[in-house]
């Protein structure tokens, strides 16, 4: 499964568990739409992978448009923005 993650920054130092989630998870791609994609140390996460900026909101648009899924951290704004990409793609959406 090919699933869209919105963040506003990936990884964060608090975000140690969604780094184990996601390695944990190996037969799934996510493709991160991230203002900024920072790989702490220790939180490497082989299976997911940079694709878009979240400022080139129709470059966005066309990469999740291959998506199966739409998944946004809570990020304010972000996760807004992200709910309504998966309504235009008719794509299901995780919070």
């Amino acid at each position: 499964m090919k699933i869209g993650l919105f963040t506003k920054c990936f990884l964060e130092p608090t975000h140690l568990a969604i780094a184990q989630v996601l390695r944990g998870l190996p037969e799934h791609r996510f493709h991160v739409f991230a203002k900024a994609y920072d790989q702490v140390p220790g939180f490497a996460v082989p299976n997911a992978t940079a694709v878009a900026d979240l400022s080139r909101e129709a470059c966005s648009l066309a990469l999740a448009a291959d998506c199966d899924l739409i998944h946004a951290i809570y990020d304010g704004h972000v996760a807004f923005d992200a709910f309504q990409l998966s309504e235009q793609l008719r794509r299901p959406f995780l919070l």
